[in-house]
């Protein structure tokens, strides 16, 4: 509870960045809907394909678009209706298909990270100097100065990830032939999951971890990636209730939101003007939303972290826990 408090006051001060925040992303997506209108708009043209599509979704159009789909086109599919591109965001995150996806789309990708990695200077400067000045010409120097570092943190979350995923497949692999005798589905559905759970916690302890690290550069003005890294590690594990809890805290409120936004969100099928307009809204809040828990999330670390650095400061001025200076 104290993690979703310490989110919703510190959204309460930022709204204005987060907005700009959404706007960057809503910028970012435009060029590639322009071009996946494009392509729709010459693959269906005005013909009998456009009246079936008006009344619902042709799969037999989408066969044949999905054949000679290339690049950004291949993310045309059924699941992009309604709260299926969450499901699928959420899948391959899990799984690791997210890299396994069309070149293009997974060069897209990586740009927005790129992208993201340059703006968090920005956010976590705002977070962790609270009363400090708020100007766009501080916010593009905070991005500016932290990005190489920042930059030398992703690459090393991506290749913890690279482990994480080599590792789940092991392990997944390991479970198919564990159970392969098993007679009982509910032993073979629990042991499952349970190697589900195991891969998604080793990739919360990485995003956690380099957060963590990301937030020591800022707030504790670690002079090197390496040093950060040492110090959010050290945080992680002498608070893992607290830095692990408050993200699983936003990722379960994220969880009930997206099972809202799965029931009203409008699925494939025939649409007016006024359905369509709804479809982007709630699209865009759902966006707005992920953007809002994401800073939640960010704004918790920075707390814990802030409250470990001064636990320590306050163990060495005692002479250590428990004691009293003298």
């Amino acid at each position: 509870m104290r993690a979703l408090a310490i989110g919703l006051r510190v959204l309460g001060g930022n709204m204005r960045l987060l907005v700009g925040l959404w706007l960057t992303s809503l910028v970012v997506a435009a060029p590639l809907a322009l071009a996946v209108r494009s392509s729709l708009e010459e693959s269906i043209g005005p013909s009998l394909v456009h009246e079936s599509l008006q009344k619902g979704f042709d799969m037999a159009w989408h066969g044949e678009y999905a054949q000679a789909a290339r690049g950004i086109e291949r993310s045309v599919r059924p699941s992009m209706a309604g709260g299926g591109a969450l499901l699928d965001n959420a899948e391959a995150w899990l799984t690791g298909n997210l890299f396994q996806q069309d070149p293009t789309l997974v060069g897209v990708g990586v740009l927005y990270a790129l992208l993201w990695t340059f703006l968090l200077g920005g956010v976590l400067d705002r977070l962790a100097h609270p009363d400090g000045e708020r100007s766009a010409g501080r916010f593009a120097r905070a991005c500016g100065a932290y990005f190489p570092r920042f930059l030398l943190l992703t690459g090393l979350a991506g290749a913890l990830y690279y482990g994480v995923y080599r590792s789940a497949g092991w392990l997944l692999g390991r479970v198919e032939e564990w159970t392969r005798d098993v007679t009982t589905e509910r032993t073979v559905l629990a042991i499952t999951l349970a190697a589900w759970a195991a891969v998604a916690l080793a990739l919360v302890v990485v995003y956690v971890w380099l957060t963590l690290a990301r937030v020591s550069l800022v707030k504790g003005d670690r002079p090197g990636a390496l040093a950060a890294v040492w110090h959010g590690g050290s945080v992680l594990l002498r608070r893992p209730q607290r830095t692990l809890g408050a993200y699983l805290v936003y990722a379960a409120l994220g969880a009930g939101l997206v099972s809202l936004y799965v029931v009203i969100a409008p699925a494939a099928g025939p649409a007016s003007i006024a359905g369509l307009l709804l479809a982007f809204a709630l699209g865009q809040a759902c966006l707005l939303v992920k953007l809002a828990l994401r800073f939640g999330v960010l704004a918790a670390l920075t707390e814990e972290y802030g409250r470990a650095c001064a636990d320590w400061t306050q163990a060495v001025s005692t002479g250590g826990p428990g004691r009293s200076s003298k």
